[in-house]
């Protein structure tokens, strides 16, 4: 995955939606968020989502999406 590519293309999908349902695999917990709380990010050839949750902002790095 090219990040500098991939951060446009990501970005773009998000914003297609008004709202979005973060699920957490390991609990299932989730909650909703608006597709203006989340943001995508790229730094030293990654890519990166943040987004607001339990534990305060959290960023996660994305390895791949399709």
């Amino acid at each position: 995955m090219n990040p500098e590519r991939a951060k446009p293309e990501l970005a773009n999908f998000l914003r297609g939606r008004e709202e979005w349902l973060l699920v957490f695999g390991s609990t299932g917990k989730s909650f909703s968020l608006q597709a203006g709380e989340i943001e995508i990010a790229g730094e030293r050839e990654r890519l990166f989502c943040g987004f607001p949750g339990e534990k305060g902002f959290q960023t996660w790095r994305v390895a791949g999406f399709k």
